[in-house]
């Protein structure tokens, strides 16, 4: 993917303080890219805030890291950002490996009657840089941001994620692509990794 469209539909992804945030927006223009939003999680964005934006064409997904440039609110929010580089999710890149390991997740559900947060238990049945596959009761949608949660060695490993795909005919559960992974929660789970390869 080159850059963000003029209509299409980005989530930026970022947190404060540890607690994860998603804002979704509309492309208004791509030099700089502005988004609009009436997502009020917007106001906890701020200047020189880094963050990873999320695009969707069909199933497939992109994301680039950006720095936010510019926040303001006139009824809606604009936000002007600088990007790096578009590129396309695939954790098929990385090695996988087969381990079982209980995660937690928190999935902000859409419905009539606003957002809500659902917080549920699962067992990876695989793991890898790019994502995990994890078997659970609770069906989740194609496309719903989540938070992936794990403990490795001590150390908790964070991510803010995106499912990817649903039960398959081999599978229970359904597949996440980490998009964003909190502090040193990337290096943790590539040791954790690592020494499981060796």
């Amino acid at each position: 993917m080159q850059n963000a469209q003029p209509g299409q539909n980005v989530s930026i992804l970022f947190y404060v303080e540890g607690r994860p945030y998603a804002v979704n927006g509309s492309v208004q223009s791509v030099q700089p890219l502005s988004l609009a939003t009436n997502d009020p999680n917007a106001k906890e964005l701020a200047e020189s805030r880094r963050a990873m934006l999320m695009a969707r064409n069909g199933n497939e997904f992109s994301k680039a890291e950006a720095q936010v440039r510019a926040v303001e609110e006139n009824g809606a929010w604009t936000i002007v950002a600088s990007e790096f580089g578009w590129e396309q999710v695939d954790r098929r890149r990385y090695d996988r490996f087969e381990v079982k390991l209980p995660v937690s997740v928190r999935a902000v559900v859409e419905n009539e009657d606003g957002a809500e947060v659902r917080y549920l238990q699962a067992i990876t049945e695989d793991i890898s840089l790019g994502g995990a596959w994890l078997k659970s009761d609770t069906k989740l949608e194609s496309g719903l941001l989540v938070e992936f949660q794990v403990e490795l060695n001590g150390a908790s490993v964070r991510a803010l994620s995106v499912v990817r795909w649903a039960d398959t005919a081999e599978k229970t559960g359904f597949g996440v692509e980490f998009m964003e992974f909190l502090g040193s929660s990337r290096q943790s789970l590539h040791q954790f990794l690592t020494a499981r390869a060796a």
